[in-house]
């Protein structure tokens, strides 16, 4: 039985399966002995039934398979020529990226960016390499698309030349398909940077709870000045040194009421005593 056309796609198909089956069948042998194997060899009966099987198969349906196939070889010899050139895959399986480092950066390059929306590793993507590459290359394609977009919303006034997470993924979350461990680890980062502030703030607050040697040195100086610039007698019930702080703060433009004046002048008295 001669080699028909079809008899072509499905020695492709054979070699798809059995990469080596040349080592066990010569080519032109397939199609005559496509009902099963002649003992000699396991490997050279599978090769055989495998053959018979898609001779039984219509020849639209092998068309089908082969187009199935060469898909799939593309796409491994693609992934094969990134790895070997070092450069991320097309799918984010062959990325490893630390979502949560670069989340806590308060900025980022466009190229980082880019590479983040892309799911890979901002360290290993160079702008100009792949830029070299994007006619051949899927990632490489899209990087450079994504890396036009930003700069043209940077033009837009969108961006400044580096760019917040938070900024970004507004604005790239209806533009991309973001990985959601780069949303979830940059939302967490800027959570805790709120959760730190307030507790900042918290702290400056109970920070004006003075320390006691300051309290000292505080009370210490308003006694001084009482009693030098206002004759202040701490046991003088008719002291009037109140009363003329409180008219002094207010031609100073200061507002305070004379009962916290005196609460004031009693607890500096309580603190320190006077030096002569």
């Amino acid at each position: 039985m001669p080699i028909d056309a079809y008899d072509h796609l499905r020695i492709f198909l054979v070699s798809c399966r059995f990469p080596d089956y040349e080592t066990y069948v010569q080519r032109a042998e397939l199609p005559y002995c496509a009902t099963g194997g002649d003992g000699i060899s396991t490997q050279r009966g599978e090769i055989f039934t495998y053959f018979g099987e898609l001779r039984s198969k219509s020849d639209d349906e092998v068309t089908r398979m082969v187009i199935d196939a060469r898909a799939t070889l593309r796409l491994h010899e693609m992934h094969e020529f990134e790895l070997e050139n070092h450069i991320p895959g097309l799918s984010r399986e062959y990325i490893a990226t630390d979502f949560r480092y670069w989340s806590w950066f308060t900025s980022w390059t466009f190229e980082e960016a880019a590479a983040l929306a892309l799911g890979a590793d901002p360290r290993h993507c160079d702008r100009e390499k792949l830029h070299k590459l994007s006619g051949k290359v899927q990632f490489a394609a899209q990087f450079s698309e994504t890396i036009s977009l930003i700069e043209r919303a940077q033009l837009d006034a969108v961006f400044d030349d580096r760019i917040a997470p938070l900024v970004f993924l507004d604005w790239a979350k209806d533009r991309f398909d973001l990985p959601e461990e780069l949303v979830d680890a940059v939302r967490a980062a800027r959570s805790n940077e709120t959760r730190e502030r307030s507790a900042g703030a918290g702290g400056s607050e109970r920070s004006e709870e003075m320390h006691p040697k300051r309290r000292r040195s505080f009370f210490t100086l308003i006694e001084g000045i009482a009693r030098t610039r206002y004759g202040h007698q701490p046991g003088n019930v008719r002291n009037s040194t109140a009363s003329h702080m409180v008219r002094d703060c207010s031609a100073a433009g200061y507002s305070i009421d004379e009962k916290t004046v005196r609460s004031i002048l009693s607890s500096a008295h309580e603190s320190c005593e006077p030096r002569g």
